[in-house]
């Protein structure tokens, strides 16, 4: 018979019976946590919350889904021992494919770039002044190099807009347009 609930993401632990008792005890355990009166922050592991961190900080195996498996089946199991900052980096980057990872990656490490450019951009397209502008050229030219540059930056989210008409049909044409946007990025 196939395994439900958390004892199917256990069997994932893989063939070392004690890593897939320690985390059924550890589940067991958080599950009788408030009888035994200790507080939800003690749960937390800085040690797999860093090492979670820290694998979720390779671009290369966010974006290619590559991930060790525990990264992703540990935190299911037991997020009690990971921070919620840490949970909700691993949601952004893993749950919504791999654009978005490429995006919220680059977002984090470049980000305060990114907005530097467009308020540089905005304030150079309003100014009249000949020296100030090439000032502002200049940095901005900087910035871009700088992007461009970092390890982080594999380029721009790419977007698909579709138009859906008003109606009866609105839904029919909704589920053909997430079809086609799912079947042209694969």
């Amino acid at each position: 018979q196939p395994l439900v609930g958390p004892h199917n993401l256990i069997a994932k632990c893989g063939e070392n019976l004690s890593v897939a008792n320690a985390v059924e005890l550890m589940h067991l355990l958080k599950a009788q946590g408030p009888d035994l009166g200790v507080e939800p922050a003690l749960w937390v592991s800085s040690k797999l919350d860093r090492k979670l961190r820290y694998q979720l900080e390779d671009p290369l195996s966010v974006v290619s889904g590559t991930l060790p498996l525990w990264a992703t089946t540990l935190p299911r199991l037991c997020p009690f021992l990971f921070s919620l900052k840490t949970r909700k980096m691993l949601l952004k980057y893993t749950a919504f494919g791999p654009a978005f990872a490429v995006h919220w990656t680059q977002e984090s490490k470049v980000g305060q770039f990114l907005k530097r450019r467009a308020t540089v951009q905005t304030e150079l397209n309003a100014q009249v002044d000949p020296r100030k502008m090439q000032e502002m050229s200049q940095e901005l030219s900087n910035i871009e190099e700088h992007v461009v540059r970092s390890p982080f930056w594999l380029g721009t989210l790419q977007s698909t807009l579709v138009r859906l008409q008003k109606g009866e049909e609105f839904l029919a044409q909704s589920d053909a347009a997430m079809e086609m946007v799912a079947t042209a990025s694969n």
